[in-house]
């Protein structure tokens, strides 16, 4: 029988910083990281129809429906079983995704082993999102404070975007919601 696998949650307001740490321990030790957020925008980027659902939804700052999240991260879980740990970042975000996943956890005979909660003050979050900046070509991350990644450079600078969802109104309507 194969080990069980770890779950780790990171839990915490959009902006806190939850990808960025998840995306170095899943490089660091071969764990996956399972962010919504990434699934999400991924989706919609490659217009499916969750992608579709998910755009307009997405576009106003709020949250999807709790079933279909839960169904899609407890699908990712199941097509990778056999991981060592699981970094979920970004979800749960609510009392119902929760129980949802603890459910599914339990039907398969696991559970969470750690969660991760993040502070940040609020107006150093909406500077961090505002400011955030993303290729829309390999989806290299970085901050107009700093330079673009090197592993970036071979890309064109009108490639580097505003996600719709780093404006200052959205933001703080994603911040009221969390």
């Amino acid at each position: 029988m194969a080990d069980q696998p770890q779950f780790v949650i990171l839990f915490g307001p959009p902006g806190a910083g939850k990808g960025t740490q998840a995306n170095l321990l899943a490089e660091q030790h071969g764990w996956v990281q399972l962010s919504t957020g990434d699934m999400l925008r991924a989706a919609v980027k490659a217009g499916t129809a969750v992608g579709k659902q998910a755009k307009e939804i997405m576009a106003q700052g709020q949250l999807l429906p709790d079933a279909l999240i839960t169904s899609i991260v407890t699908a990712h879980i199941a097509d990778n079983s056999t991981v060592g740990c699981f970094m979920l970042d970004g979800f749960p975000r609510t009392l119902v995704q929760a129980e949802g996943l603890h459910a599914w956890l339990s039907e398969q005979g696991w559970a969470i082993d750690h969660l991760i909660v993040m502070q940040v003050d609020e107006e150093r979050l909406v500077q961090r999102l505002t400011g955030r900046r993303v290729c829309s070509n390999c989806g290299a991350t970085y901050h107009i404070a700093h330079a673009i990644p090197s592993h970036c450079t071979t890309c064109d600078s009108d490639q580097i975007i505003q996600r719709p969802d780093d404006v200052e109104a959205t933001i703080r309507e994603r911040l009221r919601v969390y």
